[in-house]
């Protein structure tokens, strides 16, 4: 049995516009933002316990995140 033109161009016609619209609805963005801090006694640093941060704030915007850091170093905080 053949399907004729017409039914296939019709199919065609119907299932083309769903696709193209299945892929307008975005997924919501994600939000990467926040702050977080050290927990030093909950933490298992070792050797590389100075070389962690102390807080980190993250900030985001529609088109950049920015990323901060606080350490300390012989008792002075370093952002």
């Amino acid at each position: 049995m053949k399907i004729s033109y017409s039914i296939m161009k019709l199919s065609f016609l119907l299932i083309a516009p769903l696709l193209l619209l299945s892929f307008l609805s975005m997924p919501p963005r994600t939000n990467f933002g926040g702050q977080w801090k050290l927990n030093e006694g909950k933490s298992e640093l070792g050797q590389f316990a100075g070389f962690a941060a102390k807080s980190i704030k993250a900030d985001q915007t529609e088109d950049a995140i920015t990323i901060t850091k606080v350490n300390e170093f012989n008792g002075e905080e370093i952002t």
